[in-house]
């Protein structure tokens, strides 16, 4: 972990240097809280037109590939990003499509049975608490807090405990005012970004990743050191190498990054 990586703005000649040149560049990203300000629910989220615009012109240059890593399901983030052209990946990589991949994980699909059961059992054990809800990814589950009573609170946590001791072959992650129930395989978003990059036919000195929660660290630490990776918000720890304030920033990044790439 590093302790309070350098703002890029602070950075831009490195930056250009490890960018620029490059005759191939993966531009991967986070959604939620990187690309799109986070909302009180999940449908309300919105990716913004500076972003977007930066993007889809990246996305058309032969030299870059742009590809979204979500925990939101693959469907969902197609809509919500609208780049054709883009390779995305949801449920942390679980499922990925674009750039001639078409990409399932097959012990998350063997495991729908066990999913169906722990959602059933989590609307059971929360039912009639207000602002706390469960949303069904296909291949994880999310359940939202985010406007949940204070009091609440403790119902969250044990009812997420219970699940996690009562279905063994689904692993507990906690993020920002969620907690995520997936199948327990050997997959992060590091293992996503990896095989994106095997799949591209890119070393990950070639790649850049921008993430601001805890499942992005696994994709940072993918990297190796080789690759560019950013962290976007106020965290002091990161294994990212670079910082950025908010999606505002993520996206002022982006369109100096077209106008570094495209022109």
């Amino acid at each position: 972990m590093a302790l309070n990586p350098p703002h890029w703005t602070d950075c831009r000649k490195e930056l250009a240097d490890r960018l620029g040149t490059v005759p191939r560049l993966l531009v991967a990203t986070d959604f939620d809280g990187t690309l799109a300000p986070i909302c009180a629910r999940p449908e309300d989220v919105r990716l913004p037109a500076e972003a977007h615009t930066a993007l889809t012109a990246l996305a058309a240059h032969p030299g870059v590939r742009v590809a979204v890593l979500s925990g939101r399901n693959l469907a969902d983030l197609i809509r919500r990003t609208d780049l054709p052209r883009a390779v995305h990946a949801g449920n942390h990589g679980l499922e990925i499509q674009g750039g001639g991949m078409d990409y399932v994980q097959p012990q998350a699909l063997a495991a729908r049975p066990v999913l169906d059961a722990a959602i059933l059992f989590l609307r059971e054990a929360l039912q009639g608490l207000p602002g706390i809800f469960i949303e069904d990814k296909g291949l994880t589950l999310s359940m939202h807090y985010r406007l949940a009573e204070p009091a609440n609170l403790s119902h969250v946590e044990t009812a997420a405990m219970a699940c996690a001791a009562r279905f063994s072959t689904l692993k507990r992650h906690c993020g920002k005012m969620v907690v995520e129930f997936r199948p327990d395989v050997p997959w992060d978003k590091g293992y996503a970004l990896k095989r994106l990059l095997k799949g591209l036919g890119l070393p990950a000195a070639a790649a850049l990743y921008m993430g601001d929660d805890t499942t992005d660290e696994d994709a940072f630490a993918a990297l190796n050191g080789l690759g560019t990776s950013f962290h976007v918000g106020q965290d002091p720890q990161t294994r990212a190498r670079f910082r950025m304030h908010d999606t505002y920033d993520t996206a002022e990044f982006l369109q100096w990054l077209r106008k570094l790439r495209v022109g």
